[in-house]
């Protein structure tokens, strides 16, 4: 079992407890109180361990170990050990690894688990919410389907208020956070800001069920922070450099490219990933397994983005695709059969 513990100045060190003396050490130890310790091991961390402290090295609790309760008077407040990232912050941190976020959140819808064919893993999605009204998804890869995934699948119509700490931020469809290995939920903490969601989830359970009816949590939803001048780079600079960048903010003209061979894809209509399924036609995703009646027509395709610096191609798809051309993939593929015909 591995642990956090947190001294007054907030200085942060990892510790372990191994299967010996687990069962004795499990019994003295709760979550939130503070102890006096002394006698324990220092070892380095093992490589390809995950972090869950500054430090490189861990506490090694065993029976030898002396652990006493601090008096109610010694006790120290946990209010301000985790630095909250709010739902409008979470696009400065997408799509980088290095950057883990702590969310306070509340769950309000479970999906079923499913499997990944592309990544060969299984993941679990929740739709979460807070009084930011930004709702967006939250994914748990299979290190966490055991414990923590049916936990949430279980009291998910009690609208659990959780705390993830050490969550990634990802854009693959919308913006939503998920699981990394060092990763760790704490369910209902002790702190104001969860007291005050819980009082915000009282007062709005009309939002609440309208999130889940209307899928508000959806990309073509979501709204995110126009950035500071500062976020925003030129092309030219981002052709320049040398290591891959994931995401980043451009202010540029957009135009079609040309030419095309064609401005949709066929895709699941589950997962989303293209196939080669003809329209109107039964399929298996070889992605996630499902399978359906016909694959579902998305608009992609080129676009060329300038801003006086430099030109980039980019891919615009979905909903925003359907703004610019002010058509859909359907109306597309009908008017292409009719023309045929």
């Amino acid at each position: 079992m591995k642990l956090v513990f947190v001294d007054k100045e907030n200085g942060r060190m990892q510790s372990i407890i191994y299967g010996q003396d687990l069962e004795q050490l499990d019994k003295l130890l709760d979550l939130y109180k503070t102890y006096f310790m002394g006698n324990a091991k220092i070892r380095q961390i093992a490589a390809n361990t995950p972090i869950l402290a500054a430090s490189e090295y861990q506490m090694v609790l065993n029976r030898s170990t002396y652990i006493k309760l601090c008096s109610q008077q010694e006790q120290l407040p946990i209010t301000n050990i985790y630095q909250l990232t709010r739902f409008a912050q979470c696009s400065e941190f997408a799509d980088v690894a290095s950057k883990q976020i702590n969310l306070l959140c509340a769950v309000i819808h479970v999906f079923p688990p499913r499997f990944v064919q592309r990544t060969r893993r299984n993941l679990q999605d929740f739709v979460i919410v807070n009084e930011e009204h930004r709702p967006m998804l939250l994914t748990l890869w299979e290190e966490f389907l055991q414990n923590e995934g049916p936990r949430l699948s279980e009291n998910v119509h009690k609208v659990p208020v959780i705390l993830g700490i050490r969550l990634s931020v990802n854009t693959f469809y919308g913006l939503s956070v998920g699981t990394m290995p060092n990763s760790t939920f704490l369910f209902d903490p002790p702190i104001a800001q969860a007291a005050h969601l819980k009082l915000w989830i009282k007062d709005n359970k009309d939002y609440i069920e309208n999130v889940v009816s209307r899928k508000l949590y959806e990309k073509s939803y979501q709204s995110i922070d126009q950035p500071a001048d500062s976020q925003i780079r030129k092309i030219s600079q981002i052709l320049s450099v040398t290591e891959t960048v994931k995401s980043f903010w451009v202010k540029a003209t957009l135009k079609v490219s040309e030419p095309q061979h064609c401005l949709y894809v066929l895709a699941c209509p589950d997962c989303s990933r293209t196939c080669g399924a003809l329209y109107g036609y039964e399929f298996t995703c070889l992605y996630c397994g499902s399978n359906f009646p016909s694959p579902k027509p998305l608009l992609r395709f080129q676009v060329d983005l300038f801003d006086g610096t430099g030109n980039l191609p980019a891919y615009l798809e979905n909903e925003e695709a359907e703004i610019l051309l002010g058509s859909s993939a359907e109306k597309i593929i009908e008017a292409k059969n009719e023309t045929c015909q």
